[in-house]
């Protein structure tokens, strides 16, 4: 799936751990409440490893689906 659709993979896999890396950093710099965001980083993490396990099932059976050559 890395192959055939590498922005898709890395969006799916690294966009929302970065992003919730990045609303850590600003909650630290702004002081604000670090439980609420180290809460929503874990539950964006969660998301993230849910959402890249059910699009590489999706390729795989995508990819068994598809016809043989000539049968």
């Amino acid at each position: 799936m890395a192959r055939e659709f590498p922005a898709r993979t890395a969006i799916f896999t690294f966009g929302l751990p970065v992003f919730s890396a990045l609303q850590f950093v600003n909650g630290v710099v702004h002081d604000g409440s670090l439980p609420y965001i180290a809460a929503f980083g874990a539950v964006a993490v969660a998301f993230s490893v849910i959402l890249t396990r059910y699009h590489v099932a999706a390729y795989r059976r995508k990819k068994l689906d598809r016809p043989r050559d000539g049968r």
